[in-house]
């Protein structure tokens, strides 16, 4: 449902959209995937890629729903999708922001969540 939704490669986009917004801003950052849940440690990835810059802090995001409105002229209308970010903070071990961004029939939506990410980033002074 993902891939045809949002496409096979979303969560890489979505990524480097953010990516890219964070580097404009002088934030340094670095992209990692988890694709495999089956780790018994599923955290060794993340201090692995922290420990690399000394990053305290990982953003982390989910795609929380997909659903479909109705279909009108063979194209689906009101296409909900709904992301989910966390902010977790290494030094005090939790997460300290966490926010759910709703897009109905957003296109692209890897560029408007991204922006809309660093917008609220920016709103809750984290940045």
């Amino acid at each position: 449902m993902v891939t045809h939704q949002l496409g096979k490669d979303f969560s890489e986009r979505l990524a480097g959209q953010i990516k890219g917004l964070l580097e404009q801003l002088y934030v340094p950052c670095e992209i990692l995937c988890l694709k495999d849940k089956l780790e018994l440690d599923i955290d060794a990835p993340i201090r692995e890629a922290s420990s690399r810059f000394g990053a305290s802090q990982q953003l982390a995001f989910v795609v929380k729903y997909i659903g479909v409105g109705r279909m009108t002229s063979r194209k689906p209308q009101n296409n909900k999708v709904i992301l989910e970010f966390t902010l977790w903070d290494s030094g005090l071990r939790k997460v300290v922001w966490r926010t759910e961004a709703t897009f109905i029939d957003a296109s692209p939506l890897d560029q408007d969540a991204a922006a809309e990410l660093i917008e609220e980033l920016a709103h809750a002074e984290l940045l």
